[in-house]
């Protein structure tokens, strides 16, 4: 038996050597992470995607060489645009964004949903593209137009960020694809559990 409230505990130094080992943008969303416990645990459970600690620590791109997570079928990656193309009409991407005024309930509730991620310490800031201008300078950043969605098996909104039509997956050499369940994984499992059992399942 492992407890895993010790073994975090055994970990705390690990965990404060990859905090400080964070660029100060990621720690700023990752400081709570336990990495010392997560390498510990990829380690012990021989867990394939032995990039995630890393990434944790440096941050998941989001464009460039996306690096594998082993566990994902793999694709011949497609060439994707350098960073000189993908910020050539940044400004003029930027500021259609900037442009957009539609008076939708959907908008009320993106809005409302991204403060909570703030409040959450998921995000950096919110702000008007002349603040981000400020910031990055202009044309050296890219917006992502943002959606939601209704999930009713979760009974819940959910935020959808358009990297497509961005074109940050343009500017992506993906190495590897999404791999989704069937939908009739319910019925191979039970029957899968019915042959284990070598009878009926009932109830």
């Amino acid at each position: 038996r492992v407890d895993l409230l010790a073994l975090s505990e055994e970990c705390s130094l690990l965990t404060s050597a990859a905090v400080d080992l964070m660029p100060a943008n990621v720690r700023f969303i990752a400081h709570k992470a336990n990495v010392g416990l997560i390498m510990t645990l990829q380690c012990l459970l021989g867990w394939a995607n032995w990039e995630l600690s890393t990434s944790i620590v440096q941050g998941f791109r989001t464009t460039g060489s996306i690096p594998c997570s082993n566990i994902s079928p793999r694709v011949e990656p497609s060439s994707a645009i350098n960073l000189e193309e993908f910020l050539e009409t940044a400004d003029a991407w930027n500021s259609s964004i900037a442009a957009v005024k539609r008076e939708l309930p959907s908008e009320d509730r993106i809005y409302k949903m991204t403060l909570e991620e703030l409040d959450k310490g998921w995000l950096f800031n919110v702000g008007t593209k002349a603040d981000f201008d400020s910031r990055f300078g202009k044309g050296k950043w890219r917006a992502i137009r943002r959606r939601i969605i209704w999930q009713p098996g979760h009974d819940r909104w959910r935020l959808i960020d358009n990297a497509r039509k961005s074109r940050h997956n343009d500017a992506a050499v993906l190495h590897e694809t999404i791999a989704t369940v069937p939908p009739d994984i319910a019925m191979i499992n039970a029957r899968f559990v019915r042959d284990l059992v070598g009878a009926p399942l009932t109830g």
